[in-house]
């Protein structure tokens, strides 16, 4: 007879679960279809800072339309390009904050919403390239801050010993110029040899002879 309880028991357990696991499931699947057909008309929608450009997604995050005003043609092909894709981010990032409020308090839904910003977060803030304002009262506070300088330092110089001049070359010493040497005259031959020999002259001797 235990047995037979326990039987019943276990068998009624199941039934319970078994109609727990149905009931879920419909409701998983009223929820799907909550979800499925909002996402046929969820989208997100964003327009630049002048108006002149408007970027729409589908729930996908894709871009299905662009709408450019005439204010557009002041831009150039790169800027008005960069434009764009600013405000397409604006657009997606719309989407998933639209999701999150939509499928609050449906489990399928905030999943698919919590994909959504995490693909899609907000655009950080774009940095200013443009000149900044200053109040005017900071640009007078700041013209009058005194100006401090800080003093240079003292050139040391290192002085020289002076030059001595150049001592003066000795004048250079007088050239002399060596005397002419004189020949030596030819000696007379000496009379004792004048009627001798070879030394006689022939005229000489005949006049003597006569």
């Amino acid at each position: 007879m235990d047995q037979i309880d326990d039987l019943t028991r276990l068998i009624t357990g199941a039934q319970d679960g078994l109609r727990t696991l149905i009931e879920r499931s419909k409701q998983e699947g009223q929820q799907a279809g909550e979800v499925k057909s909002a996402l046929t008309g969820l989208t997100g929608r964003a327009v630049s800072k002048d108006g002149g450009i408007t970027v729409t997604v589908d729930s996908s995050g894709v871009p299905t339309a662009l709408e450019l005003s005439p204010a557009v043609g002041r831009l150039g092909p790169h800027q008005l390009a960069g434009e764009i894709m600013t405000c397409l981010r604006h657009a997606q990032a719309a989407l998933a904050k639209t999701a999150e409020e939509q499928f609050r308090g449906n489990p399928l839904g905030e999943r698919f919403a919590h994909g959504l910003a995490g693909r899609f977060p907000p655009p950080a803030a774009e940095p200013v390239t443009g000149p900044q304002e200053v109040p005017i009262g900071q640009l007078h506070a700041e013209a009058a801050a005194p100006i401090h300088t800080k003093a240079a330092a003292p050139i040391h110089t290192k002085a020289t010993a002076p030059v001595q001049a150049a001592a003066t070359a000795p004048p250079p010493a007088p050239v002399r110029t060596p005397r002419p040497v004189r020949a030596p005259e030819p000696e007379e031959p000496d009379d004792d040899f004048a009627d001798r020999g070879v030394f006689q002259n022939p005229d000489r001797r005949e006049h003597r002879r006569g």
